[in-house]
């Protein structure tokens, strides 16, 4: 018997898969990125650090644990990623890769699935601003407001 969030998360796997078939997702093979390194972790899974071979740029590897919740919020992901991919001031996305199998892995990456994103040297906004928004002024506070504002 198969459970209603088994076949929620093969509906968000499928739609996923539909995206890299019908290339409107751009895929990746995971064997072009190496030197793989973990640097993060989040609510929904890690992030690592990774040389892609074929451009000699470094990119971020987001990676997600497999759940009915987690795979909608992959799915949203990529959406919104989607929507806002031509903005300067976003992260770039550039497409999804997956894995085989993490056995004998041991970088181990908790999910096939992994966004290939932009990587920020710097970390995310959100750890800049709380480990030194006290030391910023308040023009360089309004700069980055307005930029995050800016969607033109």
């Amino acid at each position: 018997m198969t459970s209603s969030s088994n076949i929620n998360t093969d509906k968000w796997i499928i739609w996923i898969e539909n995206g890299i078939a019908e290339n409107y997702i751009n895929y990746h093979n995971y064997n072009e990125f190496k030197n793989i390194q973990r640097i993060g972790f989040g609510a929904f899974g890690n992030v690592y650090r990774a040389t892609w071979e074929s451009s000699d740029t470094v990119v971020a590897l987001k990676s997600f644990e497999i759940d009915n919740c987690i795979m909608k919020e992959i799915v949203n992901e990529i959406k919104l990623l989607h929507e806002v991919n031509f903005h300067k001031n976003i992260i770039q996305f550039f497409g999804i890769t997956k894995r085989q199998s993490n056995l004998d892995n041991e970088n181990y990456i908790d999910s096939n699935f992994l966004l290939v994103l932009e990587y920020a040297d710097s970390g995310t906004l959100s750890n800049y601003l709380k480990d030194n928004f006290h030391k910023l002024d308040w023009n360089i506070k309004l700069k980055f407001a307005i930029q995050i504002a800016d969607f033109k």
